[in-house]
């Protein structure tokens, strides 16, 4: 069996905009991705509304990304694959960051990957980084937390890319595929979970993991 691990925020976790549940599985993307590859693959999810890639939030302990993965990374281990969906919380205003700093964030946790012997046969696994949808017209308690950085976000594609080709892993930019909600301008629909698993899932088949 191959195993995936899917390391993420809320977009990943299945946060409901509408009422701020959780979506069940089969509507959130790591589930459309299960159910795409089948017996043969175990999709591990892991994922924690108001994850950073590397940052310490002040309001929301225990979101560090970096500082939670190699823990993760061991207990799930061996991988055959790990993908990053990781990001649009960089960009909460309390934290000061901007795009080039959360593209810092993908870089430390690559590096911590491939530092860690959390693969088959001591080789790291392949890795996988998706790129979030940039922020949409926010509402409510996500303007507070997000206001002023809408342009910011449309640049993390563009500088997760430049991180990507250093190490010569692959890259999604969720943009291309989905649109957040209207109901708060930050989180993803059934209907756009799904279509970002397909994709997710296109991704993954041509890798070859």
């Amino acid at each position: 069996m191959k195993r995936i691990l899917c390391y993420g925020d809320s977009l990943t976790w299945g946060f409901n905009p509408n009422d701020w549940s959780r979506y069940e599985p089969d509507q959130i993307w790591t589930g459309v991705l299960q159910n795409s590859l089948g017996n043969e693959f175990q999709v591990i999810t892991e994922a924690l509304p108001g994850r950073t890639t590397s940052f310490n939030s002040p309001f929301l302990p225990y979101r560090n990304g970096v500082e939670s993965l190699p823990l993760i990374l061991e207990s799930h281990s061996p991988l055959n694959l790990v993908v990053f969906f990781l990001g649009i919380n960089d960009l909460i205003k309390s934290l000061n960051a901007d795009a080039e700093k959360s593209a810092w964030g993908i870089f430390t946790l690559i590096r911590t990957v491939l530092f860690n012997n959390c693969g088959y046969n001591f080789l790291p696994p392949k890795i996988l980084v998706i790129a979030p949808p940039p922020i949409g017209k926010l509402n409510g308690f996500m303007s507070m937390s997000y206001a002023g950085n809408e342009e910011e976000s449309k640049k993390l594609p563009e500088t997760y890319k430049k991180v990507c080709d250093i190490f010569g892993f692959e890259m999604i930019n969720a943009a291309e595929f989905v649109t957040v909600s209207d109901i708060d301008g930050l989180h993803l629909e059934p209907n756009e979970q799904i279509k970002l698993g397909k994709e997710v899932y296109k991704k993954v088949l041509s890798m070859n993991i």
